[in-house]
C-alpha cells in the first residue's frame, strides 16, 4: 500500500476584491446631486467626526477646475392606453370642480365625505378607500383589500357587500370618473354622471354604448366596425366620439400634488452650462457643503497601544470607526466630483454642436456610452452611473444626460435621433386625418428627405416621441 505524503506548495493567484470605498464610490455615482446631499446631511448628524469647512458653506465653482471650455465648430397592436393621446393631445382642457383651500385629491374627496350619509365606521372605512385612489383619480385597491385594511388598521370588521356600497358612494363625488379602476370606467363614470344629471346631448346614448359594449373596437380604433355595429352613420359616429373626446381620462390630474410629491417631481439640475458663441463652460452644481476632519478626530495608530484600560481602548476604537467613516466619504465625494468633471468634459467635446448653440436638439450627434468611455477611460459602468438620473441645465431648458446619448440612423449620415424625431413628427403633423400614415409609409417619405432609416428606426423614434401608430391617429 503506498504511503500518503503530505506536501507543501505556493500558487500565485489574481484576486480582485471592492474596497468598502469602491462600493461607497459607486453608490454615491449613482445619486443625484439632491441625493448627495440628503446621504451628506444625515452623515454629518451620524457622524461627530465630519465637519464643514469654516467660510465655505456650499462647494463654490467659481476658481475649480470643474469650469471647461471647448471650441464648437461648428404598427402597434396595444389596445388603447389611458395617456390621453386621443383625449384633445397636448391642448386639452378639462372641466374640473372647484376647489378652494385644497391642495391635493385626498383632501378634497375627504371634504365630501360631510355630504354623505354614512355612520363613523363607515366614514373611516371611505378614508381608507380614498387612501387607495392614485394621483390620477384610480382606486388601485380592491374591496376586498379595503375590508381587510379596514378589519386590520382599525379593527372594523364590516362585510365586503357593505364596503362596496361605500365605494360607490365615494366613486360618487367630484371629480366626475373618480375611483374607477381603469380607463374603461373612469369614461363611463363620467357619461353616466352626465345621463343622470339630465343631460339630453343626443350622441351620449351612443357614446355610452361604445365604450360600455364595444371598448374593444374604440381602443383599436376600428370606425368602420364601430358604425356597422351600432348601426350608425358617419356624422353619428363623430358626434359620439367628440363627446368623449371631451372627457378627462385622468380626473384626478387636475389636482395639486402633495409637497412630497412636488419635491419628488422637481429637477435640480447637477451641472450648468454656458456658452459664449463656441466657448463652452459648466460648473457643477454641488448643493452640500465641503466637508472637512474634524481636528479630534484626528489621531493616528499609534495612539491605540495595548497598555490602554477597557474603556479607553474602546472610546479610541470608536473614534477611529469614526474618523475612517469620515475619510472614506470625503474621499468618495472627491471621486465622485472628479468623475463626473471628466464624464461631463467629454460629453461637451462629443457634442460641441449642440452645447455652442445652447441646447438646440438638432444639433445632437451620434454618441453612445463606449463614446464617453474611451474618452475618459472610465469603464462603461461607471460612465452609466455617473449619467443615470442627471440633468444639465442649458439656455433653452434643462435636459437629462442620458437624452444626450443616441444611435447613428443606420445611413451614412450623422443624423441623430432628435433630428428624425422632429421629421417623423413633421411628417405625422401634415398627414391625411382619415388616413394616417402607416410606419411604411413615413419610412418612405424619410427616405425622399435623405434619411434612409429602416421601418423598426421609424416605430422605435416614432414611439419616443409620443406618436401612436397609424391606427390610433385616424380621425373622422
Amino acid at each position: 500500500m503506498p504511503k500518503e505524503i503530505l506536501t507543501q506548495e505556493q500558487v500565485a493567484r489574481l484576486k480582485q476584491s471592492i474596497t468598502p470605498l469602491q462600493v461607497q464610490y459607486s453608490r454615491l455615482l449613482e445619486m443625484n446631486g439632491p441625493e448627495v446631499a440628503e446621504e451628506v446631511s444625515r452623515a454629518l448628524d451620524d457622524n461627530p467626526a465630519l465637519g464643514i469647512e469654516e467660510g465655505q458653506e456650499m462647494f463654490d465653482d467659481t476658481n475649480s477646475p470643474s469650469g471647461f471650455e471647448t471650441q464648437g465648430n461648428g404598427d402597434d397592436e396595444s389596445s388603447f392606453g389611458n395617456d390621453g393621446d386621443f383625449f384633445g393631445g397636448k391642448g386639452a382642457v378639462y372641466e374640473t370642480a372647484t376647489t378652494v383651500g385644497t391642495s391635493t385629491l385626498t383632501e378634497f374627496l375627504i371634504e365630501q365625505l360631510s355630504e354623505l350619509s354614512l355612520t363613523p365606521q363607515q366614514r373611516d372605512v371611505a378614508r381608507i378607500a380614498i387612501g387607495g385612489i392614485d394621483s390620477n383619480g384610480y382606486l388601485t385597491r380592491t374591496v376586498q383589500g379595503i375590508a381587510d385594511d379596514a378589519a386590520i388598521q382599525l379593527g372594523i370588521d364590516m362585510p365586503v357587500e357593505e364596503v362596496k356600497e361605500i365605494v360607490s358612494k365615494v366613486r360618487s363625488l367630484d371629480p366626475p370618473g373618480v375611483g374607477a379602476v381603469d380607463l374603461r370606467d373612469c369614461l363611463l363614470l363620467q357619461l353616466r354622471r352626465m345621463r343622470d344629471s339630465g343631460s339630453n346631448l343626443p350622441a351620449l346614448d351612443n357614446a355610452i354604448l361604445i365604450i360600455d359594449h364595444y371598448f374593444d373596437l374604440f381602443a383599436k380604433m376600428h370606425l368602420e366596425k364601430l358604425a356597422s355595429a351600432l348601426k350608425l352613420s358617419r356624422d353619428q359616429l363623430s358626434d359620439a366620439l367628440q363627446l368623449i373626446k371631451t372627457l378627462n381620462p385622468k380626473p384626478g390630474a387636475a389636482f395639486g400634488s402633495s409637497r412630497i410629491d412636488d419635491v419628488a417631481h422637481h429637477i435640480t439640475p447637477d451641472f450648468t452650462v454656458d456658452n459664449d458663441g463656441p466657448n463652452v463652460t459648466f460648473t457643477i452644481n454641488d448643493s452640500y457643503p465641503a466637508l472637512r476632519l474634524e481636528e479630534s478626530f484626528n489621531i493616528s495608530e499609534a495612539a491605540l497601544t495595548p497598555r490602554m484600560r477597557d474603556r479607553e481602548h474602546d472610546a479610541m476604537l470608536f473614534i477611529k470607526s469614526k474618523r475612517d467613516e469620515a475619510v472614506q466619504l470625503i474621499n468618495a465625494l472627491s471621486m465622485r466630483r472628479d468623475t463626473l468633471r471628466r464624464v461631463m468634459r467629454a460629453i461637451i467635446a462629443l457634442q460641441p454642436d449642440f452645447f455652442a448653440s445652447g441646447g438646440d436638439m438638432r444639433k445632437l450627434k451620434p454618441m453612445v456610452l463606449r463614446d464617453v468611455a474611451a474618452a475618459t477611460g472610465i469603464d462603461i459602468s461607471g460612465v452609466s452611473r455617473a449619467t443615470a438620473g442627471k440633468y444639465v441645465a442649458t439656455r433653452s431648458g434643462s435636459y437629462s444626460l442620458k437624452s444626450l446619448f443616441n444611435e447613428s440612423s443606420g445611413s451614412n449620415t450623422d443624423t441623430a435621433g432628435p433630428l428624425i424625431q422632429a421629421a417623423i413628427a413633421e411628417i405625422v403633423e401634415n398627414e391625411p386625418a382619415d388616413s394616417p400614415l402607416s410606419d411604411e409609409a413615413i419610412t418612405s417619405a424619410l427616405a425622399t428627405k435623405g434619411y434612409n432609416v429602416a421601418r423598426r428606426t421609424v416605430a422605435k423614434y416614432r414611439e419616443r416621441a409620443g406618436i401612436p401608430p397609424a391606427r390610433l391617429r385616424r380621425r373622422l
